[in-house]
């Protein structure tokens, strides 16, 4: 739905600024419109869909060269419409294109706590269906369940579950789901060059930072909590 969104909205903006400039010569921009509406959409895809923030990164700098090309290729157009009939609505056509894709350029992409807070019904109900596989002893403490694998885990969370676990994968970079104690569960975001992070759910009133068991358990050994809301806490281990 998200992506859905994003796609027609970069589409309308394309169609706004093709209007703003007129009928008269905007086959001069269809191009580098189209040029500078994917780079938008590279951006904006980056910073709001893309789970991790290797990815993001790519994402952005693959934009860069699409606006410099596009930025290049308008500001041609821009010195020859003096010579041109209506060359005050080109300009702001101009100036409306590369402003949008300025004002996206510089918007912080989100966090993961943002993403938490995007995708949250998608948290509690991934981390109840694990809890309650835990009390029916088909998940042992430790178990890590890696999205790679999610089908060999179909007999033990139905369909809708699965599919949640791998629209957390996609959309908010979780790349595993730990049952860390039995009453906290990793949505793990995977390592970044020597640490790990994460996002811990829990259940009973448990504050993970005050067991030093839990802490000692994975990873590093040294895990660390920050408290986000009730029951959930952003976990991270490592250098």
């Amino acid at each position: 739905m998200a992506l859905t969104m994003i796609i027609l909205l970069i589409i309308l903006v394309g169609i706004i600024e093709s209007w703003i400039y007129g009928k008269e010569g905007v086959i001069k921009i269809i191009v580098p419109i189209m040029i500078l509406s994917l780079a938008n959409f590279l951006l904006v895809y980056g910073k709001i869909l893309v789970g991790d923030n290797f990815s993001t990164i790519i994402f952005c700098l693959s934009s860069i060269p699409l606006i410099i090309v596009s930025g290049i290729w308008l500001l041609v157009v821009w010195m020859r419409s003096p010579k041109e009939k209506g060359n005050n609505r080109k300009k702001i056509a101009i100036v409306f294109s590369l402003l949008i894709t300025f004002v996206i350029l510089f918007i912080p992409p989100l966090n993961h706590e943002d993403k938490f807070n995007m995708y949250k019904e998608d948290y509690f109900a991934v981390s109840d269906a694990i809890f309650q596989a835990y009390d029916q002893e088909k998940l042992p403490m430790g178990k890590q369940i890696n999205t790679s694998e999610l089908n060999r885990f179909e007999d033990i969370f139905p369909k809708t579950i699965i599919n949640k676990m791998k629209k957390l994968n996609d959309s908010a970079g979780v790349y595993a789901y730990i049952v860390a104690d039995k009453d906290v569960i990793y949505f793990s975001f995977g390592a970044t060059f020597q640490s790990i992070d994460g996002i811990a759910i829990c259940r009973n009133n448990k504050d993970p930072s005050r067991d030093t068991a839990l802490k000692a358990r994975f990873f590093d050994r040294n895990t660390e909590f920050t408290y986000i809301t009730d029951n959930v806490y952003q976990f991270f281990d490592g250098l």
